[in-house]
């Protein structure tokens, strides 16, 4: 179904016989090709050029069309192809446009103006749209690219099969990032504001930059009143992603003369009075040097953000420890010991960011807790769980194993038991046989006939009697002197 709006009155359109009279206004929706269905209009191109005919002169058309090849469908972890590939019998449209430029060569081989076009990604939940300007910029700026990367997120089926940041960084350096749109919204006869963002929980919460691709700094506005947005904002890449580069680049030097620039900034900068908390994601670097960009959203805000105003190491603190998170999941080969905790991490990153070390270290332990400690990201919650999942099951692989071993040692222990008991009743039956040999050995001892045989042993032990006799008498004498001097 398609509408065609004029300024008089609202016409539906359901079928192509139906297009007639000349219109101000006529706004394409995203299924308004349906409407020639069985119509002698069978390209792209063909359907435009019908559509353009019922356009006045000077007059407004705005159309939402389809990415049908969105390399976005390549975050879903399932990937389905969908309508981008034809079914068998159906010829292919060669006329569909499929990036921005080639929609607005479109319109003007279908004899109306060139259109403004804006590149939509994201769904109901969370959307951003890029104009041309934005999507030129894209490369060197990182604002841009994080609002497209939480818009495709949040469109993700599942869980995402790869950082959408990844996509969107890379997609944007090589100059193709349209082709992650999931639509195309081309205005002839019209200009809108060149980036566009989904602020709030409801559709109507909208956030816009505008400005030209030559300029350093872009006006900021949006549909809501927010005392703390700034009326322009620098265009340049982030301060997270230049440190992110030196890590990876295990460019410590690069590393320094950020964190000194970083820790200047907030220690004079006047545009962070008031402020509680801080990432380094919402510093922007351009050649004037480090610039605070756009303020976070609230839903972005950990719980545990201090609510009154935080002393300028405090907020230094904070942006690292916001840090640490991040550079743990995407960065985690660091020019730094890999047994180096969070907290180990933060004090030579503070000290970098001219921080005494005996400051940093009360630092450490002041901000502990008051940052998100896990993934905010789905991709990085996703691995977060699937790392947790695998951890799980290696100690379930280790208790197994403890198990088993715990089963093998009470096998050989009950063994052993068994050797130790028959040891014991061998020792006690031994010790019962020696007591009953010496109370015999004593019995044979006691008795007369012992004593007799022990006798006779004696005497034939006497080999000469006379002398023995002879001993026997002088000792007798002997005693009896004795007894006699005694008495």
């Amino acid at each position: 179904m398609s509408a065609l709006l004029t300024t008089a009155r609202i016409t539906v359109v359901t079928e192509a016989h139906q297009l007639t009279d000349d219109h101000d206004a006529i706004l394409l929706g995203p299924q308004w090709e349906d409407v020639f269905a069985g119509a002698p209009e069978r390209t792209f191109e063909a359907r435009l050029h019908r559509v353009g005919l019922l356009l006045r002169a000077g007059g407004t058309l705005a159309m939402s069309l389809p990415n049908l090849h969105s390399t976005s469908a390549l975050l879903n972890a399932a990937y389905r192809r969908g309508v981008a590939i034809p079914l068998e019998g159906e010829a292919y449209d060669l006329t569909r446009p499929a990036s921005p430029q080639a929609l607005r060569e479109a319109f003007v081989r279908a004899g109306l103006d060139t259109p403004n076009v804006h590149e939509i990604y994201g769904g109901d939940r969370r959307w951003a749209a890029l104009g041309t300007e934005a999507s030129h910029l894209s490369a060197r700026c990182t604002m841009f690219t994080d609002a497209v990367a939480e818009a495709l997120e949040s469109n993700v089926k599942n869980y995402p099969a790869l950082p959408a940041r990844s996509l969107t960084e890379t997609l944007a350096a090589a100059g193709v990032l349209f082709t992650a749109a999931d639509r195309f919204v081309a205005v002839a006869g019209g200009r809108g504001r060149s980036f566009y963002r989904h602020v709030g929980p409801k559709a109507a919460d909208v956030e816009w930059l505008d400005g030209s691709v030559g300029d350093e700094r872009w006006a900021v506005g949006g549909s809501v009143v927010d005392p703390e947005r700034p009326t322009s904002v620098p265009i340049g890449r982030s301060a997270q992603t230049l440190l992110l580069a030196a890590l990876s680049a295990s460019d410590i030097t690069a590393f320094r003369r950020l964190a000194e620039q970083l820790g200047r900034l907030v220690a004079t900068s006047s545009a962070l009075d008031g402020i509680t908390d801080l990432r380094w994601s919402r510093v922007m670097f351009t050649t004037r040097g480090p610039e605070l960009g756009l303020p976070p959203r609230t839903e972005d805000l950990d719980e545990g953000t201090p609510k009154d105003e935080v002393r300028r190491d405090v907020l230094i603190a904070l942006a690292w420890r916001h840090f640490t998170g991040v550079a743990r999941r995407q960065e985690p080969e660091m020019p730094w010991p890999a047994t180096f905790s969070d907290d180990e991490l933060l004090i030579p990153w503070l000290t970098m960011s001219g921080i005494a070390q005996d400051r940093a270290a009360q630092l450490v332990e002041e901000t502990a807790g008051l940052t998100r400690s896990g993934p905010e990201d789905s991709y990085s919650q996703a691995a977060a769980v699937a790392e947790a999942s695998a951890r799980i099951i290696a100690l379930e692989d280790e208790v197994a194993a403890l198990q088993e071993t715990l089963r093998t040692r009470d096998g050989e222990m009950a063994v052993r038991a068994r050797a130790i008991r028959s040891l014991r009743g061998q020792v006690l039956n031994a010790s019962k046989s020696r007591d009953l040999m010496a109370k015999a050995n004593a019995d044979i001892k006691n008795s007369a006939a012992f004593r007799l045989a022990n006798q006779f042993r004696r005497a034939a032990l006497i080999t000469r009697p006379k002398k023995l006799v002879a001993t026997v008498g002088k000792a007798a004498d002997k005693k009896v002197r004795e007894l006699r001097r005694a008495g």
